[in-house]
C-alpha cells in the first residue's frame, strides 16, 4: 500500500447520514458498495444493481423496488411498504440491529424527530426515519409497544395535502397508538 484510510464504523457513518437526512451521504454509500463489490470507480447503476441483488437475498422482491438513487430523492424511487417492513426487520434480527438503532432518530430526542411526538406515548419509543417527495410522506422504523415488545412498521401517506402540522399530529397519534399497544 502506498496509502491508506479508513473511515469512520458503519453506525456513525449512518448516524451521520440518517440524524440530519444528508442525501449526499446516501448517495455517496450506494456507489462506494459497488467500489467494495467490484474494484472500480462506483455507479449508481452498479450500487443499485447489487442492492437488488441484496433485496432478493433477504427475501424482499426487487420487482417492489424501483430504485434510481441512493437518496430516495428521484421521481422514479419506488419503495413499497411491505419491502421497507422486509429491510427493517432484516435489520432488527441481523448483527447490525445495534449500530442500525445507534443511527435511526428518536422521537422527541434527536435527529429529524427530535420535535416530533412530544408529550406523547410515542416520545422516546419510536426509532424511525421520516421520508418524503412530491405529495407522499413516510415513516418507517420501530416502537417500542408498552405489552408487545418491539413492532416494525412502515407508514407511507400518498397524494398528501395537508399541512405539515396535520401531518405531525397524524404520525404522533399513529405511533403512539402503536405504542400504547
Amino acid at each position: 500500500f502506498v496509502w491508506r484510510h479508513d473511515g469512520e464504523p458503519l453506525g456513525a457513518l449512518l448516524a451521520d447520514m440518517w440524524l440530519p437526512s444528508d442525501n449526499l451521504i446516501a448517495e455517496e454509500l450506494l456507489r462506494e458498495v459497488d467500489v467494495a463489490a467490484n474494484a472500480h470507480a462506483g455507479s449508481l447503476e452498479g450500487g443499485t444493481a447489487l442492492e437488488r441483488a441484496w433485496l432478493r437475498g433477504i427475501g424482499v422482491d426487487p420487482a417492489t423496488v424501483t430504485l434510481a438513487d441512493g437518496s430516495g430523492l428521484s421521481q422514479y424511487d419506488r419503495f413499497t411498504p411491505r419491502a421497507l417492513v422486509g429491510v427493517l426487520l432484516h435489520d432488527w434480527r441481523g448483527p447490525g440491529r445495534a449500530a442500525v438503532l445507534a443511527a435511526l432518530p428518536i422521537a422527541g430526542v434527536r435527529g429529524d424527530l427530535r420535535n416530533a411526538m412530544r408529550g406523547t406515548p410515542a416520545e422516546g419509543q419510536v426509532y424511525a426515519k421520516t421520508g418524503s417527495m412530491s405529495h407522499v410522506r413516510g415513516l418507517a422504523g420501530y416502537v417500542t409497544t408498552r405489552t408487545r415488545g418491539t413492532l416494525v412498521f412502515a407508514l407511507s401517506i400518498d397524494d398528501w395535502i395537508g399541512s405539515d402540522a396535520d401531518l405531525a399530529a397524524l404520525r404522533a397519534a399513529f405511533c403512539s397508538r402503536l405504542a400504547q399497544s
